[in-house]
């Protein structure tokens, strides 16, 4: 028997549809018109309709421990973090899950994605809603922009409690955040240090000045990107993004030493030579856009090199 699933409103959209291209069978919850149901009835109506419910809500989580706990029969819910778990990873196991699961396994399994029948809820689980909470209240009180932006919206910060309520922020475009660099520069009133404790300055198209602190989370998504893409401890990695002006090397550079790669700094252009370094080094790992890559294929076979025989490229990350 497979399992039919209920996604809460909160749900990226790409999982739906990566679930549905694999034949999985998934309704959402603005499709069933239960879009402004609260937590409980939400839970109730996906159980009415036979189907286990994926949210990544951390408020529908505590209230599905708590029928737990209480031993109210629901029909069972999935939990995915909005940060740590992939969408590809996510759609995977749902498949998984969607084909091979028994719904009677999954009123007592819980996990990001990743199920073992009869797992407990985590009862110290870092909640992302408390951390964006926290983060907002101090962006408000320390950066003069996001006050602005804030209270031209009419949003206070006690209004963003969970990451759902980021739905009240207005965005802030591209164009407009040059404006603002423009008006009070350089960096338009969203910096709440001192220029001097920041680790870099980029300078990205617009042109926009970026300030970098010591931030890890950036870094820490490139290596699941890398790890995912296949790389790991012993490659040799070329990777041809610009470090110059724009962080775009500078990340990569940081994600690929996360897994342990050994890193070819080549950036862009010279082609000759990099054709020149991926063979000498016997590169395996090639990072940048597809189009510079097959630039270096080219290059390689006008000095008389054969791309797929001579060199040792496995994995590759555009």
């Amino acid at each position: 028997m497979t399992v039919a699933l209920y996604m809460n409103q909160h749900v990226p959209r790409a999982i739906t549809v990566g679930l549905r291209l694999r034949g999985v069978d998934v309704i959402t919850a603005h499709e069933d018109g239960a879009s402004q149901m609260e937590d409980p009835e939400l839970l109730d109506r996906a159980s009415e309709l036979e189907r286990v419910l994926l949210t990544q809500d951390d408020d529908l989580l505590a209230e599905a421990a708590r029928r737990q706990a209480e031993g109210i029969p629901f029909r069972g819910v999935i939990y995915a973090h909005q940060l740590r778990v992939p969408i590809g990873i996510c759609v995977r196991d749902l498949e998984i899950i969607g084909k091979a699961a028994e719904p009677k396994d999954l009123s007592i399994a819980w996990s990001s994605c990743h199920f073992e029948k009869g797992a407990a809820v985590p009862t110290k689980r870092i909640s992302l809603d408390r951390e964006l909470s926290k983060f907002v209240k101090g962006a408000y009180a320390t950066t003069p922009a996001v006050k602005t932006i804030f209270d031209d919206a009419g949003v206070k910060p006690a209004d963003i409690r969970r990451v759902a309520d980021l739905e009240r922020v207005p965005v802030t475009t591209k164009d407009r955040l040059a404006e603002m660099q423009k008006t009070s520069p350089p960096f338009g009133g969203f910096l709440n240090t001192q220029a001097k404790r920041l680790k870099h300055v980029f300078l990205s198209p617009g042109p926009l000045y970026e300030p970098h602190g010591a931030e890890k989370s950036l870094v820490k998504t490139a290596a699941a990107v890398f790890r995912i893409a296949g790389f790991k401890r012993g490659d040799i990695a070329l990777n041809t993004l610009s470090y110059h002006l724009v962080p775009a090397g500078l990340l990569l550079d940081a994600g690929l030493q996360a897994v342990g790669a050994c890193v070819v700094p080549s950036g862009v252009g010279n082609t000759e030579l990099q054709v020149k370094m991926m063979l000498d080094l016997k590169v395996t790992g090639y990072a940048g856009t597809p189009s510079f890559l097959m630039t270096i294929i080219k290059k390689a076979e006008e000095m008389g090199l054969r791309f797929k025989g001579q060199f040792a490229l496995r994995h590759t990350l555009f």
